[in-house]
């Protein structure tokens, strides 16, 4: 289970063609106290939604947990299950970069494969490398533009 951040690099917007960054900060979860929230089937913010693979699997550490990385991250509860982001109502975007920390804050080595589907059922995989998972650490991604999807 990890916990993360996504910056998400939208399509041109506007009649000029200027793209801009969407952040996605997961900071409207924020909890101050009571060691962790349960956040309801799905998350959704800017235009994007986040869903698990199980019903009801998002949670977030209150700022009051030793478990709280400095910032409200969004993870999935439930182990072996799998985290998918989209636009909501469909449609391409870009991932740019993701900052991720072990749920747990461990400091324990850990890979992650990020799989992002394309409209056309292509797919491309990234994996990244947890070699300090007590921290939110950014990674970027060089190959998930134009995806639909990435899980």
């Amino acid at each position: 289970m990890n916990s993360f951040k996504a910056i998400v690099f939208i399509g041109a917007l506007g009649t000029w063609g200027v793209s801009s960054a969407t952040v996605i900060d997961f900071e409207d979860l924020a909890t101050p106290s009571g060691g962790y929230a349960n956040v309801a089937d799905g998350y959704t913010s800017q235009g994007y939604q986040f869903t698990s693979s199980y019903s009801g699997g998002f949670a977030v550490w209150a700022a009051d947990s030793g478990y709280y990385a400095g910032s409200t991250a969004l993870f999935n509860n439930y182990g072996g299950e799998t985290t998918t982001l989209s636009k909501v109502g469909g449609g391409a975007f870009d991932l740019n970069a993701m900052d991720l920390a072990n749920v747990y804050r461990s400091s324990d080595v850990q890979s992650i494969i990020f799989t992002g589907t394309f409209a056309d059922a292509s797919t491309v995989t990234e994996s990244v490398t947890l070699t300090d998972g007590a921290n939110l650490n950014q990674f970027a991604f060089s190959n998930f533009t134009g995806v639909v999807s990435v899980s």
